[in-house]
C-alpha cells in the first residue's frame, strides 16, 4: 500500500523530534514527493505549481545528499503556477543538470530553475554550471535518453506547438522548454 509508505515516513519524521532537524527535513521532503507522485500517478496533466512544489522536495533531498555542494536558485511566477502541464516535466531537466553538472562543474554546482508565463507560453528553464557532455548514441550503456524522451513526449502532446532550446556556454548549460500555457 503506497499510502502506508507515506504514513510511515511521516511518523518517523514526527518521532525524530528536534534532535535531527536535517533528517526530519529529508524525511518530510521524501514523504511530500511520494505523496505528489501517488496522488497524480494517473493524471495526464497537473498544475505547474504542484509539479514545482514536488520538485522542491526532490531538490531538498539532492542538496542533503550532496552535502552543501549544490546551490539552488528556483523561481516560479504566480501565473505559471496555474498552468496545466504534463506530469514530471521538470524532473528530467533537473536530474540531467545535477548529474552532468556534477561531472563538469567546479564545486559547488550551481542550479537554476525558473518557470514563468510569457504571453501565451509557459517557459521552463533549467541551467547548471559546467559544460555540455555529448552522449554517443551508438555506444550508450546507460543514461543519455532523458532529453530525447522528453522531446518525444512534448512532440506527441504539443505537435508543432513546443520548443526545446539548449544553450551551451563555456561554463554553463541551459535547457528551455516552451509550451502553450493552458
Amino acid at each position: 500500500n503506497p499510502h502506508f509508505l507515506c504514513n510511515s515516513l511521516t511518523t518517523i519524521e514526527a518521532r525524530l523530534g528536534k534532535q535531527l532537524p536535517n533528517v526530519r527535513d529529508m524525511v518530510q521532503a521524501l514523504a511530500d514527493y511520494l505523496h505528489y507522485s501517488l496522488t497524480h500517478r494517473n493524471d495526464d496533466f497537473v498544475p505547474m505549481g504542484e509539479e514545482y512544489d514536488a520538485l522542491m522536495g526532490y531538490l531538498t533531498l539532492e542538496r542533503a545528499c550532496l552535502d552543501g555542494k549544490l546551490n539552488i536558485d528556483c523561481q516560479i511566477d504566480k501565473e505559471a503556477r496555474k498552468a496545466l502541464v504534463p506530469g514530471i516535466i521538470l524532473q528530467p531537466l533537473v536530474e540531467n543538470a545535477i548529474k552532468y553538472g556534477r561531472e563538469t562543474s567546479p564545486s559547488p554546482l550551481q542550479l537554476r530553475l525558473h518557470v514563468f508565463r510569457a504571453g501565451p507560453e509557459l517557459q521552463m528553464e533549467v541551467s547548471n554550471s559546467g559544460h555540455w557532455i555529448e552522449t554517443d548514441k551508438n555506444h550508450r550503456t546507460s543514461g543519455g535518453v532523458g532529453l530525447e524522451n522528453l522531446q518525444r513526449r512534448l512532440a506527441l502532446l504539443y505537435p508543432g506547438q513546443h520548443r526545446m532550446e539548449i544553450t551551451r556556454k563555456e561554463d554553463s548549460v541551459s535547457v528551455r522548454i516552451c509550451i502553450p500555457a493552458k
